[in-house]
């Protein structure tokens, strides 16, 4: 029942930061706007069970993804 109760939290904190982060201003970055940024951020935070306490902390989270997704994409589109 406790299981339950924990997964039911963190589909209910994933959802709410999904919201807040699909209400920010879609701007341009790295070929991706933010709108997409913040679907995956908030998949990849759903698959491995994180949540941020505060907005602070969500947005660090958030602007380290999209750097990382931004070298990726740098590196696989570098003609070798």
């Amino acid at each position: 029942m406790k299981k339950g109760f924990a997964t039911l939290a963190l589909v209910g904190v994933v959802a709410a930061v999904a919201v807040f982060a699909l209400t920010q201003n879609p701007n341009v970055s790295s070929g991706m706007n933010l709108k997409q940024t913040d679907t995956a951020f908030t998949k990849y935070m759903s698959k491995n069970g994180k949540s941020y306490a505060t907005k602070e902390e969500y947005i660090l989270h958030r602007n380290l993804y999209k750097a990382a997704v931004a070298e990726i994409n740098a590196h696989n589109t570098v003609e070798g």
